[in-house]
């Protein structure tokens, strides 16, 4: 058995003598071209920030599923202004993910454009829903000063207090879309040093073999 294994291992440190050259350049070969492939991709960055939803009765900026779809849709990003690309386009790198019941975290991968282009759709979101809060509000208004007008008895004053308590109480509820996280981005694309270290990692494990299985074989 300690012959053979001393066989094994002379044969062994002879093929490394011999062929050293080739299995020092096969790690340096799959190095530089692992880095190389990696220079030549294009750089991959990702956008994303975190908003809070509406608090509006039966409204889709208060649903995180429905402000998911609604976020997500053609229609809706083909309303945001800056836009380079046509709101398919910018469907296909866009995600909103809701987190509970009154978060949603959105994320936009692409150039070094992401980051503008999720500002700019977050704007579009934080604009909508000041429309929408300016029209709840204005109804509540409404609402309330109508029924301030109303000259009630001894008896409905009572239920016109708690009518008029009810309605303020619901305005001041009123909340539109907020940012919790701003907008930031990351490159996320292949790192040229992580992938010439993986790059000698694969050739030193091929130059291994190389040197290894022809006892394998013997055997």
């Amino acid at each position: 058995m300690d012959k053979h294994l001393s066989e094994m291992m002379k044969r062994t440190l002879s093929r490394l003598k011999k062929y050293m050259p080739v299995y020092i350049l096969i790690p340096v070969l799959t190095c530089g071209i692992a880095y190389w492939m990696a220079l030549q991709s294009k750089p991959l960055y990702e956008a994303k920030a975190k908003i809070s939803l509406a608090n509006f009765e039966e409204s889709t900026l208060s649903s995180p599923e429905k402000m998911k779809d609604y976020m997500m849709s053609e229609p809706f990003l083909a309303r945001v202004k800056k836009l380079k690309e046509p709101a398919a386009a910018i469907q296909s790198r866009f995600q909103a993910v809701p987190e509970g019941l009154k978060t949603v975290n959105l994320s936009l991968k692409g150039s070094e454009n992401a980051e503008d282009e999720l500002r700019a759709i977050v704007a579009q979101a934080l604009k909508e829903s000041d429309e929408e809060k300016k029209r709840w509000t204005t109804l509540i208004d409404q609402k309330i000063d109508a029924l301030k007008a109303v000259r009630a008895t001894d008896e409905g004053k009572v239920m016109q207090q708690k009518f008029l308590f009810d309605l303020e109480e619901k305005r001041l509820k009123v909340k539109g879309i907020e940012v919790i996280t701003p907008v930031t981005m990351t490159n996320i694309g292949d790192n040229p040093k992580q992938r010439a270290i993986l790059g000698l990692l694969v050739g030193l494990m091929i130059s291994g073999s190389f040197l290894l299985l022809p006892e394998v074989f013997r055997r």
